[in-house]
């Protein structure tokens, strides 16, 4: 990009950073209609952006800087240039006969040529001029690589100089004086070995080829060009290849491409016709495997040029196509015409992703350095008074500029704390200086070191004269910035871990394993060691003073040495954290706050020294952190992981931004972030970059502001929206186009996949999840998409629950279960939407939020504080050694294996809460699917071990209250009446109270019902009792008594779910009274109509009317004096209320105590979660306490089925090594263990042998039946098909029933991957064997992950892993190896050995249901299916099977065969027979044809 001062952002975002930097909360972007008009906006913008801006003026020479600059030189005499971002003139220069211009690749300099001789550098962004020099002939071009500049003149004449340094002193003759051949064109190979040059005068077309090295002329050929003013450029006509072995030369009749070799110019490969008119230009990829050509046929063409194939044919030019360019990653190619258009083409599918639009036709397109800018030229040469030169900018970032590092394996980064020069080290191998202001890479060493822990050994003066760093073991390097040079070795005992420098920059300290070295900087001598003899220095702080030198070991202890003693001082030892395995820390600039990060997990600690406490562990990155850092106001810490970096506000520990993408981070010589490499782009640290990330972010402010921020907000439109990443202008029109949901939006995908746009912090993931494209959704996801929150705090999943999305909820359900890290970022609220949306595979979801914990320091046995389960919160995810010591009890003789586990996702446990009480009634009102999962019922557990003591007490109030009721019943005594008047006052304040705090949800609990009738009568009662002395005479009292008794009685029921072999019963008459409901309505009716009849009939009372029918809904009836009206009514009465009704209460009561007990155990936790909930509405007090934690608990381990033994002797053996020498007793105590482990393997040894024996008889006995049904001719065509390991994997039915079925990203994938081997399998060259050889195999499957738009995984990897899976190490795979293989790259593990076995276990389709159905009999099959699913719904029932197997068998079955056989038909019990049930079914017995078969 232009360096600061050429150059004005596009658009200006100042107004939305005001108002994110003035907000005191997140304030939501008006939106409107949220994603929907969005990507209406973007749709705007992009059709703004689609046409160019023209340049006023005519050029003869010019040039677009690597910085996207235009230098233009006109005829005039004028030299101008121009800053294309802010397409304004910022240079104007007279400068009279200039004939060449030209910078280098790196834009380090730049070079002007002159009709008169003189050459002269300049700087590029200034226009100085540096150097000057004359060669006493008319420049006539120029190339360079950066380290050599190449000159021809006009007498023929090729000299060479070195970049920096012009003077004649320093050239070197390439070619000597021809003035019959003047070269006009130079061309160069990347490894400077060949400078093509072109003469063009005269009509001599000829290209010459030198070798450098020699030097000499190689060889030579002919290159005609097309006559007239329309002259031909032959830069576009001749093409180097990458490995600078070939050059790509348009061919004879100019139609055609022919490939000759560099060296000795023999014809290594000739295409001809390739067009049916002229080869306007030729482009070929690094890899030299594709070929681009465009003519004036109106056609781009795209060949294979090893095969010499046409891959793609690109129409839509409407003239011939004149120029083309490919983007520097090769997946865009531009393409430009006289129809006054450039079209953007996808390199994946070769398919239109937009056209540009500008008043100009198009003769040359050219892009900037850093792909920012695209510029489009008309002929210079024609005479005409309108622009010829129209540009684009592809990308805006002006508050930036883009550095070429390649941040995967960077490790540290340091800058100068002038901006002016950056260091980079890539792990512990190379280091690269590079100078920020040219934006060029001056030096790269590599490095030998070996660091157990972070590469830290790097820093510099603060007068940024300065750099230290370590080059080979032992040894710092000084590196001058002025010189721009090593200065200087520091030689060390050991390996150098970490470098400090005092702020003076007199004074360095390295720390070396057990010894800190203090290095005088000015007189380079060594002036004392400091010593730690109980082990070794990581990583060293220096206080802000300069007084005070902080240094950690490899364990808990941090060491303070006051540096104005001597090396002889006692150390003083900060033991602030217990917990051991800490690495990584650092001091805030106050030098109050230290931080520390642990080796074993992703938390880190906030220490306060002059407190000596911790004061904070927070915990949100999902992996180990491997960099902390202060920035120089101390106002934010930046901690970093592999996964992600996070910014933490260091007055609240808040978490503000979380990047989930590459992220560098550069420190300068105080070890406080200066700046950050993000997106490719290097920026200086400031505020203002926060509006730039692509997570939750809130600035703080005054409350006073709030007015101002909202009427800022509204202003905000849609000249605010930005996009993040490369082309991010050109992203707009992609995105403008996927709004405008054509039908071929997939081809936006992969270049749009990481692409947020801001300030909304939205993603394609958001939009497609809204929209319910599943199949988008998972692509975008398994591509790499960020899962991150918009703006509204929205993530794509709540997208699609609010868009009842529920396939794509599943997918990204999915994708969160194989990110563990995103269970973080699921707050609360979220997962209550999520239980009450209640996707497919939310008990997955549960189950999988449960990580088993594993470390060093987790011990494999003990002694649990609390049987069964013990439990801790903490606000850490992991399990530390403190929480340890909380749970289990260790060197007991009770010990027994233990597994710890956490659940991933963040919850209040604090009861009384509003979150937890939301989290109950959600799970209250759902599904039991929920209560299946292992984390809801280890939450459950936890919490009711934290209400039962005041259920329990509850209990008691209640059982006294029962007790005092029935001494009352029994004697009257006026002692128990005032007894009840208390327990009146108690239970009425504690239903008041419930009633304040649930309000109408008071009614909906059916337990509250009861409570407030017995508590009224209870009232009622009393004061009745209290009013008449002679009330227990009075019969209306009495009953009021009885009913009050009933309801107390009732209601002692509820206590029952107390205890847990009676609470599924309590569960049960819950479940079965509400299942009445329905039925005792449509029951009431119906006796309410006949005891009316009865009573018109009879002229009796209603109520005698309805005391006849109750009596005869039971049965207790007498039928004396009936008349025949009276009979008539009986008869229909008898026959639908006892009769059907009441048959018909029995069913759903068998209903509901089925269902009730097929799910005991969720049922069991749904009404815990009942009793937990009732006492947390209680508990008002507890509102607004607790804070999120993750809650870890600890069990004995399970012994699974299958008897993990091997597990377990690990765990034993690791036990013995800790208590090597203790107790003999404990020793043999184990060896017993491992003694009955051995004897249970044996037993279970036997068994499986003795199952395989059994699975090989029955196999046998299916071989038999084959050889009865089949004849020769066939077994002999299965035996061979049975040679093709591979058929059962690939078979095309197979494939096609699994892309119908597909939901999954991993069924999906799988599909994709065997179709694509299936259709390319014999264009690898398969051996007679069906296998593919080594590189073939590499081949095939990188080419499969470019056809899914996937980053294809390195070579190495893949070469790792062929070795594993290739057994017989013949270097041969087959395709079911490489389809495994395949899938393990992406890491389905698990899946794809699930799949194998379920084939080698079904062998469906090649099973014996395949090869028993030839053409005749899967037609027979095919009418049996479709004459039992008739209704085509997919599958039959049951009893249709029944009828099945009689119709079909050859033997006559008895009806205990027939059960047998129906059980082994429907397989899953569903009651249902689907096509694939009974397609194993033929496989497996021989019913399918009758006798007359």
């Amino acid at each position: 990009m232009t360096d600061k001062g050429l150059t004005e952002p596009l658009l200006d975002f100042k107004g939305l950073n005001n108002v994110l930097a003035q907000s005191s909360k997140p304030h939501t972007i008006p939106i409107n209609a949220q994603v929907n008009n969005v990507f209406t906006s973007i749709q705007t913008i992009g059709d703004k952006l689609v046409n160019g801006n023209e340049i006023e003026g005519r050029a003869t020479h010019y040039i677009l800087t690597r910085s996207g600059n235009l230098l233009n030189y006109s005829d005039n005499g004028k030299l101008t240039l121009w800053s294309l971002l802010s397409n304004k003139l910022v240079y104007s220069e007279d400068v009279r006969g200039i004939s060449v211009l030209y910078e280098t690749p790196k834009g380090s300099k730049l070079f002007i040529g002159y009709i008169n001789g003189t050459l002269e550098s300049r700087d590029p962004n200034t226009q100085q001029v540096l150097q000057q020099v004359n060669l006493r002939s008319a420049v006539k071009a120029l190339v360079s690589d950066d380290k050599n500049l190449y000159v021809s003149l006009k007498n023929g004449k090729i000299v060479q100089f070195p970049t920096q340094n012009i003077s004649s002193l320093n050239q070197k003759v390439i070619r000597h004086i021809d003035r019959t051949s003047p070269i006009t064109h130079l061309r160069l190979s990347r490894d400077e070995t060949f400078l093509v040059g072109y003469v063009d005068i005269d009509q001599v077309e000829m290209l010459y080829v030198f070798n450098i090295i020699k030097p000499e002329q190689s060889w030579s050929t002919k290159l005609d060009l097309s006559a007239g003013e329309l002259r031909e450029d032959p830069n576009k006509l001749v093409v180097i290849s990458e490995d600078c072995l070939n050059i790509f030369i348009r061919g004879e009749n100019n139609k055609g491409v022919c490939m000759y070799s560099l060296f000795d110019g023999s014809i290594v490969q000739n295409v001809t016709s390739m067009h049916t008119n002229y080869i306007n230009q030729i482009l070929v990829t690094k890899d030299s495997k594709r070929v681009i050509t465009c003519s004036k046929d109106r056609k781009i063409k795209v060949w294979d040029w090893i095969k010499s194939e046409c891959l793609a044919t690109l129409t839509l030019h409407e003239e011939g196509v004149e120029a083309m360019i490919l983007s520097e990653d090769e997946t865009l190619l531009f393409s430009g015409s006289y129809d006054k258009t450039v079209n953007i083409w996808s390199m994946y599918e070769y398919v239109n992703l937009a056209t540009l639009q500008t008043k100009i036709p198009i003769r040359s397109l050219y892009l900037s350095g850093d792909n920012d800018i695209l510029l489009a030229t008309s002929n210079l040469k024609q005479k005409t008074q309108e622009p010829m030169q129209a540009f684009w900018v592809l990308e805006d970032n002006a508050d930036a500029f883009r550095i070429r590092v390649e941040l995967k394996n960077v490790s540290n980064c340091y800058v100068t704390p002038n901006n002016e020069y950056l260091v980079t080290m890539n792990g512990n191998s190379a280091l690269k200086i590079w100078n920020l202001r040219s934006r060029v890479l001056i030096e790269n060493h590599k490095v030998n070191c070996q660091f157990r822990y972070n590469l830290r050994a790097l820093n510099g003066t603060r007068d940024s004269e300065s750099i230290f760093f370590q080059k080979e073991s032992s040894e710092i390097v000084q590196w001058s910035c002025s010189l721009q040079q090593q200065v200087h070795t520091f030689n060390h005992g050991g390996q150098v871990q970490d470098i400090v420098i005092t702020s003076d920059d007199r004074i360095m300290y390295c720390a070396i394993e057990r010894q800190i070295y203090k290095w005088d900087l000015q007189t380079k001598q060594e002036l004392c060691r400091f010593q730690h003899n109980n082990g070794y220095f990581l990583f060293l702080v220096l206080a802000s003073n300069d007084q005070h030198l902080f240094a950690n070991g490899s364990g808990a202890d941090i060491f303070e040495y006051n540096l104005n003693l001597d090396e002889n001082q006692e150390l003083k030892r900060f033991d602030i954290i217990k917990d051991s395995g800490w690495v990584n820390f650092e001091l805030s600039p106050d030098g109050v706050t230290l931080i520390q990060t642990n080796q074993y997990n992703s938390s880190f600690w906030v220490c306060n020294l002059k407190e000596g406490k911790v004061v904070q562990v927070l915990n949100k990155h999902s992996q180990v952190i491997n960099f902390v850092g202060f920035t120089k106001d101390g106002k934010y810490l930046i901690t970093r992981s592999k996964a992600e970096s996070i910014i933490w506000e260091t007055s609240k520990w808040k978490a503000l931004i979380t990047i989930q993408e590459e992220f560098g981070i550069v420190t300068s010589s105080s070890r406080y972030v200066q700046a950050i490499i993000h997106d490719g782009l290097y920026k200086s640290w400031s505020d203002e970059i926060f509006s730039s990330f692509s997570d939750d972010f809130t600035f703080t402010s005054s409350t006073e502001q709030e007015s101002d921020i909202v009427k800022d907000v509204q202003e905000v439109n849609t000249a605010d929206i930005k996009m993040t990443g490369n082309f991010n202008n050109l992203m707009k029109i992609f995105i403008g186009n996927i709004g405008k949901k054509s039908l071929d939006e997939k081809k936006y995908l992969p270049y749009l996949y990481k692409t947020q746009i801001q300030p909304f912090k939205m993603t394609l993931a958001h939009y497609y999840a809204f929209y319910n494209n599943a199949e988008f959704v998972s692509q975008l996801l398994q591509m790499g998409t960020p899962y991150i929150e918009d703006v509204n705090e929205n993530t794509p999943l709540d997208n699609a629950i609010q868009k009842k999305s529920y396939e794509s909820a599943t997918i990204i359900l999915d994708y969160i279960m194989r990110s563990p890290h995103l269970y973080g970022k699921l707050t609360e609220e979220k997962i209550v939407n999520l239980i009450e949306f209640a996707p497919s595979n939310l008990k997955d979801f549960f189950d999988s939020a449960v990580k088993e914990q594993q470390g060093e320091y987790i011990p494999s046995f003990g002694t649990l504080l609390t049987n069964p389960i013990t439990f801790r919160v903490s606000q850490n995810n992991f399990v530390s050694y403190s929480d340890i010591k909380h749970m289990i009890v260790e060197d007991k003789e009770s010990d027994e294996p233990l597994v710890f586990k956490t659940i991933q996702i963040p919850f209040n446990m604090q009861p009384g809460s509003e979150p937890s009480i939301n989290f109950h009634r959600t799970l209250s009102e759902s599904e039991l699917t929920a209560f299946r999962s292992e984390s809801v019922q280890a939450i459950l557990t936890y919490k009711w071990d934290l209400v039962k003591k005041i259920v329990y007490i509850n209990g008691l109030i209640y059982l006294f209250y029962m007790s005092v009721l029935f001494a009352f019943i029994q004697t009257y005594h006026v002692i128990s009446v005032y007894f009840l008047i208390a327990f009146g006052f108690y239970f009425m304040g504690f239903e008041i109270l419930q009633m304040c705090l649930n309000k109408l949800s008071y009614l909906g609990d059916f337990w509250n019902i009861f409570d407030f009738l017995r508590v009224l009568l209870l009232i009622i009662f009393i004061y009745n009792a209290f009013k008449y002395e002679d009330w227990n005479r009075s019969q209306a009292m009495l009953q009021l008594l009885g009913t009050l008794n009933f309801l107390s009685w009732v209601r002692a029921l509820s206590f029952l779910r107390l205890f847990q072999k009676t609470r599924i019963f309590i569960r049960l008459l819950v479940e079965v009274i509400y299942d009445m409901i329905p039925f005792m309505i449509v029951l009431i009716g119906a006796v309410l109509g006949i005891s009316l009849s009865f009573e018109v009939i009879n002229d009796i009372s209603m109520l005698e009317a309805l005391k006849h029918n109750y009596r005869l809904t039971f049965g207790d009836f007498e039928t004396d004096n009936y008349t025949t009206a009276n009979w008539a009514l009986f008869i229909i009465g008898s026959v639908l209320i006892p009769l059907i009704m009441l048959n018909m209460l029995v069913a759903i009561m068998s209903d509901t105590y089925a269902r009730v007990m097929s799910d005991v155990l969720p049922s069991d936790f749904l009404e815990l979660n009942q009793m937990i909930l009732e006492q947390e509405e209680i508990q008002f007090w507890n509102r607004r306490k607790g804070q999120l934690g993750y809650l870890h608990y600890v069990t004995p381990l399970q012994r699974k089925e299958g008897n993990d033994w091997e597990g377990q002797i690990q765990k034993i053996l690791a036990l013995l090594q800790q208590q090597n020498g203790q107790s003999p007793e404990v020793l043999n105590k184990l060896g017993d263990k491992i003694d009955l482990i051995i004897e249970s393997q044996k037993v279970q040894f036997r068994d499986t042998n003795l199952k395989f024996d059994e699975q090989k008889k029955r196999f046998d006995r299916i071989q038999q039946e084959l050889e009865i049904i089949m004849p020769k001719q066939q077994k002999d065509e299965i035996a061979e098909e049975e040679e093709d390991s591979d058929g059962d994997l690939f078979d095309e039915e197979y494939i096609n029933d699994l892309s119908q079925i597909a939901k999954t990203p991993f069924e999906n994938f799988s599909y994709q991957m065997k179709q694509f081997v299936n259709y390319r399998w014999n264009q690898y060259s398969p051996t007679k064997q069906g296998k593919l050889h080594k590189n073939e195999s590499i081949k095939a499957i990188r080419q499969s992950f470019d056809a899914l738009y996937i980053d294809a995984p390195d070579k190495s990897e893949i070469e790792s892993l062929i070795q594993e899976i290739d057994l017989n190490g013949d270097g041969l795979l087959s395709k079911k190896e490489i389809y495994v293989l395949m899938m393990r790259l992406r890491d389905y593990h698990k899946e794809v050995e699930s799949e194998l076995n379920m084939l080698n276990k079904n062998r469906y389709p090649k099973d014996a249901f395949t090869r028993f159905l030839e053409p005749k009999y899967r037609e027979i099959f095919e009418q049996l299916w479709a004459k039992y699913d008739s209704d085509s719904k997919g599958y039959i029932p049951s009893k249709q099977g029944t009828q099945l197997i009689k119709e079909f068998s050859k033997k006559s079955l008895n009806d205990e065969e027939i059960n047998d056989l129906l059980k082994s038909l429907d397989r899953d019990g569903n009651g249902q027979i689907s096509k694939d049930e009974l397609k194993t079914f033929i496989s497996e017995n021989k019913y399918l044809h009758n006798e007359d078969d």
